[in-house]
């Protein structure tokens, strides 16, 4: 008797879901972010590559307008968070990829044309775990976190320089 979709516990239904809606999908497009000229990947079958484009920043929301839904694929970085809510918005799935994840299916040298390679290929490896989108809020809130962070390793850095000094001068502190 094969096992039917609803027989899948439910906890596993939202994996398989996002399993299958990444193996319905016509079109895999990787997208290597920089900081003004981005390299675009179109594969329509895994492993082949079927075009290749350098888009520039002004132009890259153009870029995907008018395509058909498919899966963008991208290195979790900066300012991925912010190009994936956009490319959402057209009704794209988009896939944020850890890029220490992405590293060892870099062939050679690291530039712009292996690091789209790459991607769609740690892509088709469902060992590796995307990276959530995360919304403005919580942008907002990790920048604030980050923010505390640097002022309370600053504070223990000045803290410790003085008892420092005090220690080499043999002032009581």
């Amino acid at each position: 008797m094969e096992a039917s979709f609803d027989s899948v516990s439910m906890e596993r239904k939202p994996l398989l879901t996002a399993r299958l809606r990444r193996r319905k999908m016509a079109e895999t497009i990787a997208v290597d972010l920089a900081k003004s000229v981005f390299e675009i990947v179109v594969s329509t079958a895994p492993g082949k590559i079927g075009a290749r484009e350098r888009v520039p920043r002004r132009k890259f929301l153009d870029f995907f307008v008018n395509r058909p839904a498919a899966t963008v694929v991208m290195e979790a970085c900066g300012s991925a968070h912010f190009w994936a809510r956009k490319i959402q918005s057209l009704g794209h799935t988009v896939v944020l990829l850890p890029p220490a994840q992405v590293r060892p299916y870099v062939v050679r040298n690291k530039t712009d044309r292996t690091d789209v390679r790459g991607m769609l290929e740690a892509h088709r490896n469902e060992d590796i775990r995307p990276v959530p989108i995360k919304t403005v809020k919580q942008q907002a809130l990790a920048s604030l976190d980050r923010v505390r962070s640097a002022w309370v390793a600053d504070r223990t850095a000045k803290i410790n320089l003085l008892l420092c000094v005090g220690r080499n001068t043999r002032a009581p502190i």
